[in-house]
């Protein structure tokens, strides 16, 4: 079904998508009549929205398309008509702090890459210069400070009620084996932005992480530790809905009780993120953010997917679902990452959370520290003439007018 086209636009995978987020399920199983009758009305929609979308390009016929969510009916068929008819789109997304926002231009040829991405010019012209000492430590900074303040993903809370612990505290909180290595596992919510990036091994981050957890079942040589993602707290109070993490439903299928060598984070753990890269050994996600901080610590990260950051030398990337499941079955065999691995994780994150970012100052976009996250926003130009000569709102028009696939933050 993922594959399934109409009208010029990948309905099948739009219509997956928006269907994973309503229902809240983490896989289509068109073998179940109750998923399958459920899915049907949002492909019907996504196809009229093919339909409609042509139509307002026809018509319209824009020069730009600035857009955000583009993996959702009916953001997405529009986003595939105006790049078969050579207009270009622009997203615009929450960065990882407040009054930052990740922007980036698509066309045909980078439609299925993550917004958080360096373009293949950005990345040749990073790993071109020489990496110093100066950025190394300007990046840190970054990490840590976002982390430190709670504004990490605060668009989605993610780190509003933790703090940073010492290793040891760590260790013990979680009572790990101090003889074992301990490899992380870091689930993306399964009905969260489904199918919007790249090619998966596996056929939807459920499956994904069932297959992952049933090696580390079987493989006590090494501690895993299991995060279960902060932000189900957020779009669970948003949604209205006080349902456990679909993550826990995942592993019951596994059995009722868990080996002793798993361990869980919940969601509401006070434990900073942060805090877990210090007792950590090894990284398992698919495409998650996690991958870039965790390499940039110089953590070995194996991967499941493609379209952000994997193939670019500083992560473990299989060519099949059989590939990663032996290397996970030997994960405690995985050798550490060389310097020049490391050094290529940390230009990577550096042009991710120090170069891509535009920080806003005319208008404020602030998430508070509720149980929604809510979103604060304020404008603070006082005249219409200083928003002609705001330095935020010129990079932006430069950018825009450049045609550049990635917006750079001048003078930084």
């Amino acid at each position: 079904m993922i594959k399934l086209e109409y009208a010029g636009t990948r309905v099948g995978k739009y219509a997956a998508s928006t269907a994973l987020r309503h229902l809240r399920v983490g896989r289509i199983d068109l073998a179940d009549r109750g998923i399958k009758d459920a899915l049907l009305p949002f492909l019907h929609r996504a196809m009229c929205d093919a339909e409609t979308a042509r139509a307002i390009v026809e018509e319209l016929r824009p020069h730009l398309v600035l857009s955000v969510d583009l993996g959702y009916s009916p953001r997405g068929q529009l986003f595939d008509v105006c790049l078969a008819a050579g207009i270009d789109t622009i997203t615009w997304n929450a960065a990882h702090r407040n009054n930052t926002l990740m922007l980036k231009r698509y066309n045909r040829v980078n439609r299925d890459v993550h917004p958080a991405s360096l373009s293949a010019h950005t990345w040749r012209t990073l790993t071109a210069r020489p990496w110093t000492d100066q950025e190394r430590e300007r990046l840190r900074q970054e990490l840590i400070g976002s982390y430190q303040s709670g504004e990490w993903y605060s668009e989605v809370g993610t780190q509003f009620r933790t703090s940073l612990r010492e290793a040891e505290e760590v260790r013990r909180t979680l009572d790990l084996d101090p003889g074992k290595k301990t490899v992380v596992v870091f689930p993306h919510i399964f009905w969260d932005g489904t199918f919007f990036y790249g090619t998966d091994l596996f056929e939807s981050y459920e499956e994904w992480f069932v297959e992952t957890m049933r090696v580390a079942y079987a493989n006590s040589r090494v501690n895993w530790v299991v995060k279960i993602h902060p932000a189900n707290l957020v779009k669970n109070i948003r949604d209205g809905i006080g349902s456990e993490p679909s993550e826990l439903a995942a592993l019951r299928s596994l059995g009722q009780n868990l080996p002793s060598q798993v361990r869980l984070v919940p969601p509401d753990s006070p434990i900073s993120t942060l805090s877990l890269y210090a007792i950590m050994d090894c990284c398992v996600t698919v495409r998650g953010t996690v991958g870039i901080e965790a390499a940039s610590f110089g953590i070995p990260v194996l991967t499941a997917g493609t379209g952000r950051y994997d193939r670019l030398g500083f992560t473990i990337d299989s060519a099949s679902r059989a590939q990663y499941l032996d290397r996970l079955a030997h994960i405690d065999s995985l050798p550490p990452m060389t310097g020049e691995q490391r050094r290529l994780a940390e230009q990577f994150a550096y042009g991710i959370f120090v170069l891509r970012p535009l920080t806003l100052r005319t208008v404020a976009l602030e998430y508070q520290r509720d149980a929604k996250a809510s979103l604060r926003t304020m404008v603070r130009v006082p005249t219409s003439s200083a928003v002609r000569e705001a330095p935020d709102l010129r990079a932006l028009a430069e950018w825009v007018r450049s045609g550049e696939e990635d917006f750079i933050a001048p003078h930084v």
